[in-house]
This record gives structure tokens, C-alpha cells and sequence, in this order.
């Protein structure tokens, strides 16, 4: 049985925490999923608890008819319709949208899918790698050469999604892919709150530090972006692969 644990934050200067996520064991294997809203009011919160809410309820269902890519896409689009329902439903909720990356782990495979800038990074082998690739406009002028890593922080498209759940299109196109997962590996799952705030090198220290279980590097994720003064709310999850 896999090791996980997870956790959010409000950060330093956010008034409610936008993001939520979420994590349950089936028969079939471990399910996580974190999600980052956004939307004026209260939408931001609306967004990504329904998205969490309603893609763990829809995909152990679907994960009995149909294989994890089509199963984790659909789960996924039940929560962007709900998003999009209860967005028609109230003028205060309007804009309200949220990114989404989850994880299902299957035996020796973990299958991940995602829409927006929330990320997934990978500890396999001694490496730590970042495996999905933002759904953001500044990832795609980044590899079209329009700027520089260097010019991220400080262009002003750095918070504009090309892809999330509630936006204008009937059906989001996440971003599957299946990785095989081997005893001692290491998932982190996290809202941008955590990578616009601790470096690369920071995330990978704590993750790869093998003296510290799931919890102690949720812990520290958190406890280092506090202490380095998180503008945003930040939420991780981390899973040990056990016994593949």
C-alpha cells in the first residue's frame, strides 16, 4: 500500500484558501487530485472543491468500465460541467475556474492528468523531474523562444491559463500520460503556490531527502513557503511507491 499524505495553506496574505485536494483509496488503487481555483467572491473556493469533489466520486465508476486515460478525462469534464453549472446558476460565481492535476496509481503505473499550471513532479532513480508541462501562456512563449526563464517572474501574461476547468469551452483536453512507478519512488502533486515560491532545487531537496516520510515533506513544503513569505494559497501532495 502506497504511503501518502497532503496538505494546504492559506499562506501569507491570501483572506481564503482557493485551492483544495483530495486523496482515497478504491479496490482498484490510490486517487489524488489537487486543484487550484480562481474567480472573484467566493469562486475560486466553489471551483475547487466541486472539481475535487466531483472528479473522486466520478472516476472510481468510470475506472470500472473504461481505462484510466478515458475514465481520468471524464471524470475530469463531469467537474468542469458542475464548475460551469453552478457558474450559470449565480452572478457571483461567474468567472469562477480551477487547474487540475490527479493521480492514479495502478500497480507499478502511476496514470496523471492535468489541466492548467497545478504540476506533478517525479523522484525516480536518485532524479527529480518535473513530468507535466504548464497549460499556461507564458509555457508557450517560453517554447516558442518569446522570453527567457529568466523573464518569468516578471512578465505580465504569468498568470494566464490556456487551459482550466469552468472556462468558455464545452469540453477540456487534459494531458494524460502513464508513468511506470518503482518501490521508493516518490509523486509530489502541488498548486503553483508552492513552485512560485520554493525553487526547483528547494522542492527536490525536501523530496528527496530519504529520511523524510510523506509526512515530513508535506510538512516542510509548507513550512518553507510560509517561510518564505508564500503570497498564495499552497497545497502538496506527496506518494511513496511501496513493494513495485
Amino acid at each position: 500500500m502506497h504511503k501518502v499524505a497532503g496538505k494546504t495553506d492559506i499562506g501569507c496574505l491570501r483572506k481564503n484558501n482557493e485551492d483544495a485536494y483530495g486523496i482515497i483509496r478504491t479496490e482498484s488503487g490510490l486517487i489524488t487530485v489537487v486543484a487550484d481555483g480562481m474567480g472573484g467572491h467566493n469562486g475560486g473556493e466553489v471551483a475547487s472543491d466541486l472539481a475535487v469533489t466531483c472528479f473522486l466520486d466520478e472516476l472510481p465508476r468510470r475506472l470500472d468500465a473504461d481505462p484510466p486515460q478515458y475514465a481520468m478525462s471524464g471524470a475530469g469534464n463531469v467537474a468542469h460541467c458542475a464548475i460551469r453549472q453552478r457558474s450559470k446558476d449565480s452572478e457571483q460565481l461567474a468567472k469562477m475556474g480551477t487547474t487540475l492535476v490527479a493521480a492514479y496509481f495502478e500497480e507499478s503505473v502511476a496514470h496523471i492528468c492535468y489541466a492548467g499550471d497545478s504540476r506533478a513532479y517525479l523522484l525516480q532513480g536518485g532524479e527529480f523531474n518535473q513530468v507535466t508541462r504548464d497549460h499556461s501562456v507564458v509555457q508557450q512563449m517560453l517554447d516558442g523562444g518569446a522570453i527567457t526563464e529568466d523573464e518569468i517572474d516578471n512578465s505580465p501574461f504569468r498568470n494566464l491559463l490556456t487551459n482550466s476547468l469552468g472556462a468558455a469551452q464545452e469540453i477540456v483536453e487534459f494531458t494524460y500520460m502513464a508513468q511506470p512507478v518503482y518501490s521508493g519512488d516518490r509523486l509530489l502533486l502541488c498548486s503553483d503556490g508552492l513552485t512560485n515560491t520554493l525553487s526547483f532545487e528547494q522542492i527536490s531537496e525536501i523530496v528527496s531527502n530519504e529520511f523524510n516520510s510523506v509526512e515530513d515533506c508535506v510538512e516542510l513544503l509548507v513550512e518553507q513557503s510560509l517561510a518564505h513569505k508564500v503570497t498564495d494559497n499552497v497545497t502538496v501532495i506527496v506518494v511513496e511507491v511501496v513493494g513495485h
